[in-house]
């Protein structure tokens, strides 16, 4: 897997390494046949009946791990505008973990895979907005916040390092959250 993402990523820094809300050293990865569906959770791939045949567990490694804190500290700048969170079932997990007071992005998205885990959405939600986030888009699979007190167009900070989300997608949606909620974020 690690070749495929460094020829399609090329700029991306790709880490052997999974990333979890545990702080053990080394964590179970359960591998799918479709390797993007690869998870710490076991049964995970369980829950894609339309790719079931093709998706299916072919085998688990053990591979070094890294809590979301540690991972982060290690390798994210001190400031950074926009976290991805998509962790093929664990999600709620690491939004648990995660410091909020040290890791401040502005646009964080997360995948709640509600259809594994019911309810996980509005635990996603519930965490996240009671850390100073508000909730400006959601799509089929994503839930995408930006951060209360900088969720005007004018207050974007200077977006060097973003590369992964494009400016022009996070300037539209801090127009719509201020259309939506004004200067009340």
């Amino acid at each position: 897997m690690i070749p495929c993402l460094k020829q399609v990523r090329p700029r991306d820094t790709v880490l052997n390494v999974a990333v979890s809300a545990s702080r053990a050293k080394t964590i179970v990865l359960h591998v799918a046949a479709l390797t993007e569906l690869s998870s710490v959770r076991a049964g995970h791939t369980e829950h894609f009946p339309g790719i079931k045949a093709n998706a299916g567990v072919t085998g688990t490694v053990e591979v070094p791990n890294l809590h979301i804190n540690d991972f982060l500290r290690r390798n994210a700048p001190r400031d950074f505008d926009f976290l991805s969170i998509d962790c093929e079932g664990i999600d709620v997990e690491i939004v648990a973990a995660l410091n909020f007071r040290r890791f401040k992005p502005y646009v964080l998205q997360c995948e709640p895979s509600e259809h594994i885990i019911r309810g996980a959405r509005e635990r996603i939600i519930n965490m996240i907005e009671r850390r100073s986030y508000r909730l400006i888009a959601v799509t089929d699979v994503n839930l995408i916040f930006v951060r209360t007190k900088q969720a005007s167009v004018r207050d974007i900070p200077p977006l060097k390092r973003l590369r992964t989300f494009g400016l022009r997608v996070l300037r539209r949606l801090a127009r719509i959250a201020s259309r939506q909620y004004g200067d009340h974020l």
